[in-house]
């Protein structure tokens, strides 16, 4: 009965995440289309800024994820299984999190 709920409600997430997607790039693409009606160029939106949020999304994803696994090699090989090691989880996704965003403002700051 446990498994049915949680399956249930991960389809319910993903259903959502889609039809969000699918409403705002509608959104988007309505948005646009009246641009080029009233003749304004529909690139007034594309900022520089734009460009590079991909970059740093997956930078941070990337970092989230390294935390992640660091934290379930700390857990499991270094520390003894008598000590507490919950809180080590948030400690590393938001370490590594945060450093893929530094190494992502210092990568760019250069150019």
């Amino acid at each position: 009965m446990d498994g049915i709920i949680i399956a249930l409600i991960a389809f319910c997430i993903v259903i959502m995440v889609v039809s969000l997607t699918f409403v705002l790039t509608n959104l988007r693409h309505k948005e646009r289309m009246l641009l080029l009606d009233k003749g304004q160029d529909p690139n007034l939106f594309d900022t520089p800024q734009s460009r590079k949020a991909p970059l740093k999304w997956g930078m941070l994803m990337l970092g989230v994820g390294t935390g992640f696994f660091t934290a379930f090699l700390l857990d499991n090989y270094v520390f003894p299984s008598s000590m507490e090691t919950e809180p080590l989880y948030p400690a590393m996704i938001f370490f590594f999190g945060g450093l893929g965003l530094v190494i992502f403002y210092f990568k760019l700051s250069n150019r």
